[in-house]
Order: structure tokens, then C-alpha cells, then sequence
């Protein structure tokens, strides 16, 4: 068996492949990237049980377009936990920041340009 094989992680029990260096990953790569600005963009208005829903909402949204529809029910519940969400959410950005530091120490140590 190969040691080179695409990254998986799991998150609340459901295995998701996450290959952030990966071309055959782009385009799920592009639709992360594209929500994350969504998030970023969120605002607090409303009640707090409407701003708890919309943060849920999108980030059920951002493991669909990312994995694949129905995946943000299975990570993250057919409800509105905050916490659930929340935690999930984390999860797949440290994974995120863990890949690109990663990949930016791996350039640096063989000397290529253009490390992310």
C-alpha cells in the first residue's frame, strides 16, 4: 500500500476527503474559499436565536458546496446546535491551516518559490 494517498479527516463521525493541494480538489476548493467570505460576512442582525440559525445555516451550506449536497445535515445535525456547528466548522478550518503550513514549510524546505 502506497503512503501517498489523499487526506481524510473525520468530523462528528463523518469521513470527508480534504485535499486542499489537490487539483482534483479545485473545484471544491473554490466553493470553500467563496463561502468562507459568506461567514466572514454574516452579521448579527435579528434575535440571537435568528443569528444562531443563519450561522448554522451557512455552515451546513459550506460543507455542502464543499463535499457534496447533504453533507452539512451529516456533519452538523438536522437541527441548529450552535456548538455542533460550530465545533465542525472549526475542525475543517484548522484542517485547512494545518495543510497550508504543511505545504508552505515542505516549499520552503526545497527551496520553491511561490509557497501560499
Amino acid at each position: 500500500m502506497s503512503r501517498w494517498r489523499r487526506k481524510t479527516m473525520q468530523i462528528n463521525g463523518v469521513t470527508l476527503n480534504f485535499s486542499f493541494f489537490d487539483p482534483d480538489f479545485e473545484e471544491g476548493k473554490k466553493a470553500y474559499l467563496k463561502e468562507l467570505e459568506e461567514i466572514s460576512r454574516l452579521g448579527d442582525t435579528g434575535t440571537e436565536s435568528d443569528a444562531i440559525r443563519q450561522q448554522c445555516d451557512t455552515i451546513k451550506h459550506l460543507f455542502d458546496v464543499t463535499f457534496g449536497e447533504g453533507t452539512g445535515e451529516k456533519v452538523c445535525g438536522t437541527g441548529h446546535d450552535h456548538l455542533l456547528c460550530l465545533e465542525a466548522y472549526e475542525a475543517l478550518l484548522n484542517e485547512q491551516i494545518r495543510q497550508c503550513e504543511r505545504y508552505r514549510a515542505v516549499k520552503e524546505r526545497l527551496g520553491m518559490k511561490g509557497a501560499e
